[in-house]
């Protein structure tokens, strides 16, 4: 009998300056009970939103992608879709 493979999330979280809801939402979606890659890409945040996904990351098997600079959201999906590791 072939193997049921069950699908995986991924999610595309860009953040910039969200200090006030960035913990909540991440833990949100980390406890949702399927299988998923989390993926943040922090667009040079300045109000400590960096350092929040930074606690966060080993905990929550966050793949954590800091800009150096600000580059909008566009960037960011743009910069991610090489690295999933489902197809869209």
């Amino acid at each position: 009998m072939p193997e049921i493979r069950r699908p995986k999330l991924t999610v595309i979280m860009p953040v910039w300056n969200e200090r006030k809801t960035v913990e909540t939402a991440v833990r949100r979606i980390h406890a949702l009970p399927v299988d998923k890659e989390i993926i943040v890409i922090d667009d040079y945040s300045t109000d400590g939103s960096r350092e929040i996904l930074k606690k966060l990351q080993p905990e929550l098997r966050l793949k954590l992608i800091l800009h150096a600079h600000n580059k909008g959201k566009g960037a960011a999906f743009r910069m991610v879709h090489p690295t999933l590791k489902e197809s869209i």
